[in-house]
This record gives C-alpha cells, structure tokens and sequence, in this order.
C-alpha cells in the first residue's frame, strides 16, 4: 500500500509551493472519500489532467485500491473484534438493483464497515468470531440477540425513546398515552444524570448507578402496570421493555464497583 504526502515547503521569495498528487491517488480520492461517479471522474480527469479514460479503467483503478487496503482493514476487524465495547448497525445497500447490507461497527478510534448480502446473525460470527467478550451497542434487531444471546449489551435508547415518542403521540388509548408520556419522561430525567456524569470530573459511575435507582424502579413499576393493558400497543411496548429490562442500562452498570455483578439479574431496578 502506497501513502503519499504532499509537503509544503516555503521558498526564499515568500511563495509556499505543494507537491501534487499522482493522477490514480486523485482518482481513488474522488471515487471513495466523495463518491463521484465513474462517468464523473473521467470527465475530471480529461478536463484538470488532460487524459483520456475508459469508464473501466476508473473501477480497476478502485479494486487496486481496495486491494491494496485489505490490510489495514483486516487490523481495524480485528481491533474492533477485541475491544471492550462499540456500537453496531445495519442499513440496506443496493448494488445493481439487488438489496444487500452495509453493517457499520463502530469503535473509540475507528469504524469498520462491511457489505455482506445478509443482514442474519451470521456476519456478526465473521466479523467478530463465534464469540464476544464486550459490550455491544445496538438496537433491538433479532440478528443480535441471536449472536450475543448471554452476552452484555446496551440497547440503543435512541430507538426506545422514539418508539416511546410515536407510541404517545399515536394517542391509541388512554393506557398506552400515560405509560408512553411516564416512561419518555423518565427517560428524559435519566439522561440529564447521564449527561451530568459525561460532563463532571469526580462523577463516579457508581454514583450515577445511585442518583438513578429511582428512576429505573419507576420506569419497571409503569412496565408492570401496563404489560396487561387492553390496548394492544401499549401491551407490546411494555412486555418488551421488561423483557430487554437487563440490557437498558449497561452504561450505568459496567466499571462500577460492586454493582456490574447485578447486570444479569432481571430482578434489578
């Protein structure tokens, strides 16, 4: 793999001259970093270099790239494969009309992406091995749960809060809009400490297990109260909280003293 660096030097006469690039570095700049097209980078190319380029010779100039790229990111798999947490997602991708998957891993200091056709708990062995160790970040998506079954893990509370959010503003019956309105406000008090830990030095993250016990055993109590409502919506939302209950709040269970040994028990507020 070939790194160029284009230095800068200044000159006696005060101008500060930078090298250039070679053509095919430019060339694979354009098509990843801000994904122009093939059609594009030829025409790029025949107007600011003054040559000639067939559309194929852009791609193969992208696979020697790619190529050439393999090891740096067969390190990043392997980084994130044994860090102690990061998040996880995936999203649909097409490649000539056929809908495959881009799953995004991301880690403190990089990302790793990955297409695969599946979107099944299967990359998640290729990716990471039969087995991880850490805490994975991710939304609620069957594919994790069925890799991570015993595992730790953090639900993302971006999608909790927004299925919280639709289900009161859907106002489907007086039951499902109270235990939305309780449990979106809750959620917003339990964020405030959360952010209070991020942003004061001498926070442990055993005080913030503390200062939010209240929270949580108020957010369990609405679940209980409601997992045998009428209202089919409201019923769903609540069982599935409880269910996931042990994977809510990882973030404010793990590097605690005395407190990441209750993380599997349910029966925690």
């Amino acid at each position: 793999m070939e790194e160029f660096r284009c230095h800068t030097l200044t000159c006696r006469c005060g101008h500060r001259p930078t090298a250039s690039l070679p053509k095919h570095a430019a060339i694979a700049y354009l098509n990843v970093e801000h994904r122009v097209t093939k059609r594009g980078i030829t025409d790029i190319v025949k107007n600011f270099f003054n040559l000639y380029m067939a559309l194929g010779s852009t791609c193969n100039i992208a696979c020697r790239v790619s190529e050439a790229c393999q090891p740096v990111a067969e390190q990043i798999r392997s980084y994130v494969a044994n860090t102690f947490n990061f998040n996880i997602d995936e999203t649909s991708w097409k490649n000539k009309a056929k809908r495959i998957y881009l799953w995004s891993f991301v880690g403190t200091v990089c990302v790793f992406f990955h297409i695969d056709n599946s979107r099944g708990s299967k990359v998640l062995k290729k990716i990471l091995g039969p087995l991880f160790d850490g805490i994975i970040g991710s939304d609620d998506y069957s594919a994790y749960s069925a890799y991570h079954k015993n595992g730790k893990r953090q639900l993302c509370w971006a999608h909790l809060i927004r299925k919280f959010k639709a289900l009161k503003q859907n106002r489907g019956s007086p039951d499902s809009y109270i235990f939305s309105k309780n449990m979106h406000k809750e959620s917003g008090r339990l964020f405030t400490y959360r952010h209070a830990y991020l942003e004061t030095d001498d926070c442990s993250r055993e005080r913030l297990y503390q200062a939010t016990t209240l929270i949580r055993a108020r957010m369990k109590k609405y679940c209980k109260q409601y997992c045998d409502s009428e209202d089919k919506a409201g019923r769903t939302r609540a069982r599935r909280t409880l269910k996931k209950w042990p994977h809510l709040f990882a973030f404010s269970f793990f590097q605690a003293e005395g407190v990441v040994n209750d993380y599997a028990d349910s029966n925690f507020p």
